[in-house]
Parts: structure tokens; C-alpha cells; sequence
């Protein structure tokens, strides 16, 4: 093939490239608090992003990953959530609280606590270990339970209705089959 008709390849950049609204709503938060304050540090990693933590950290944000080391200026509550006694702990100090959880994510918070004090099971579709479930279940007040697969629900004991719920990065098609096997377990 000559030189002249050799194809160049075409790039093609998706339209939802880049960070969720989530994200970007964080990153928006603390980089205004650090032309406003100083002496900030985000509990956790503010999102799952190496570059973003360096990026932060060349800004003069610390990560902390141990609460009892923030005792003083802005903590920032990660885009995942915190669990609710933490950020309870925080005010408790005084501590300036700058809240980037995402909006998302806070709603699923608001969810699980409402349907606890209602009596329900919550029932929490995602990753045991991941710091947004951890958020969530802690404001479920113990009753609630993750769940990872549905096969789960065949051994699972539920007091009461359940109610579910999901890790905001969960896929919709799997949630959308728990729920199906939810109703047919516990119609009405």
C-alpha cells in the first residue's frame, strides 16, 4: 500500500468522558475552600483518583485516614460519604465541616435512615468494603445488610418489609433483577 493511501486512524472521544457529576462537584468544593482557608484535610480519599489525591496534596490538602488525627480546621467528608457517627465526632469538635458527599450518594444516606426508623430491612445492593456502603449502612442503624449477589437472598432473614437500596455505581440491570426477585419473595 503506498504511503498516500495508507488510512489514519480516527480518534473518537466518547461525550461522558471524564469525572461523574460527583466528582466534579468535590473537586469544585475543595478547590474553592483553598483559595478561602487553610489547614484542610479530607477524611479518606477525596475520590478514587491517584492523580486528583496528588493534585490536592500539591494544593496543600492532606488525606487522612485516621479520624482522630483531625482535630482542627476543615475536614472535608469524601465524595463517598463518611459513616454518621464520624461526621457526628467531627462536629462534635468544632471541626469546620465541608461536606463533598455526593448529592447522590447523601440521598441513598437520607433513604436508609428513613426506612430503618420505619421498621424496614434495608437491604444494600454493592461492595461490603467499599467506604459509600460503609456511609450508608451506618446510617441504616443497624438494620440493614449488603447484599452482592442475588442468589444472596435465598439464605438472607429479613424482619419485616425490606427495603433496597444500592452503591450509587452499581449496575442498574442487577439492581433492577434483585428487585424482581424481592417482590416475588415479599409481594404486597
Amino acid at each position: 500500500m503506498s504511503p498516500s493511501k495508507v488510512r489514519r486512524p480516527q480518534i473518537v472521544v466518547g461525550e461522558k468522558a471524564g469525572f461523574c457529576m460527583g466528582v466534579r462537584r468535590a473537586m469544585e468544593l475543595v478547590l474553592e475552600a483553598v483559595r478561602h482557608a487553610e489547614d484542610i484535610k479530607v477524611y479518606g480519599p477525596l475520590v478514587h483518583n491517584p492523580q486528583v489525591i496528588e493534585l490536592l496534596r500539591l494544593r496543600g490538602v492532606e488525606c487522612e485516614r485516621d479520624k482522630d488525627k483531625i482535630r482542627d480546621g476543615t475536614v472535608v467528608l469524601r465524595s463517598h460519604g463518611v459513616p454518621f457517627e464520624v461526621e457526628q465526632e467531627f462536629r462534635a469538635r468544632g471541626l469546620n465541616i465541608l461536606d463533598a458527599t455526593c448529592p447522590k450518594v447523601k440521598r441513598v444516606q437520607r433513604l436508609a435512615r428513613k426506612h430503618a426508623q420505619d421498621g424496614r430491612t434495608v437491604l444494600i445492593f454493592g461492595d461490603p468494603d467499599h467506604a459509600e456502603v460503609k456511609a450508608i449502612l451506618s446510617y441504616a442503624k443497624g438494620r440493614a445488610k449488603v447484599v452482592q449477589k442475588p442468589e444472596e437472598l435465598e439464605t438472607l432473614s429479613i424482619d419485616g418489609t425490606p427495603a433496597l437500596l444500592a452503591q450509587t455505581t452499581q449496575d442498574r440491570k442487577r439492581f433492577g433483577e434483585l428487585a424482581e426477585l424481592l417482590k416475588r419473595r415479599y409481594p404486597g
